[in-house]
């Protein structure tokens, strides 16, 4: 499924998010192989991390996978979503997966469809797994929970937070 950035445009209201929208846009259709990095093939945490490469944030492209991220970035809760923060999925106590929050009817969009052994483009190619979006969080059933992207501290509080100072 194709993107539709002007639906998460009229959402995204921040311009770091703006620019996060754009830039994962662009991304779409490449293919999920896993350890992907970008630029031209990501798994779901190597577009997570180039993501926050391309916006000047910290690269953790080395060092992050979702499970790290997981553990890292604040928690939020489902209510709380905005568009490009993060949905994490796997089993109890392992987290294994990662999509992008993308409208509020509960879209998610990233890197999906393979796993350990879609290991080359020709493989994800076969497996259809790329860069897209998915109709709902739960199109998986092992949500295990919500993060916030690491935006600048102010953009969240301002329109992420009614409660901040």
């Amino acid at each position: 499924m194709t993107p539709h950035r002007d639906d998460v445009d009229q959402w995204a209201t921040d311009p770091n998010r703006e620019k996060l929208i754009h830039w994962l846009v662009a991304q779409s259709g490449k293919m999920y192989v896993w350890c992907g990095k970008g630029p031209e093939t990501f798994d779901c945490s190597g577009l997570v991390t180039a993501s926050m490469q391309a916006l000047d944030l910290p690269d953790w492209r080395a060092t992050h996978n979702a499970a790290r991220l997981f553990a890292e970035l604040e928690p939020i809760e489902f209510f709380q979503l905005r568009p490009g923060d993060l949905v994490f999925y796997g089993q109890p106590g392992q987290i294994s997966h990662v999509m992008f929050f993308w409208t509020p009817e509960g879209e998610v969009y990233g890197a999906c469809g393979g796993n350990s052994s879609t290991t080359s483009p020709e493989v994800a190619m076969k497996a259809g797994a790329c860069v897209k979006s998915r109709r709902s969080v739960l199109y998986r059933p092992d949500v295990r929970g919500y993060r916030r992207y690491p935006f600048p501290k102010e953009e969240h509080d301002v329109i992420g937070n009614p409660h901040a100072a």
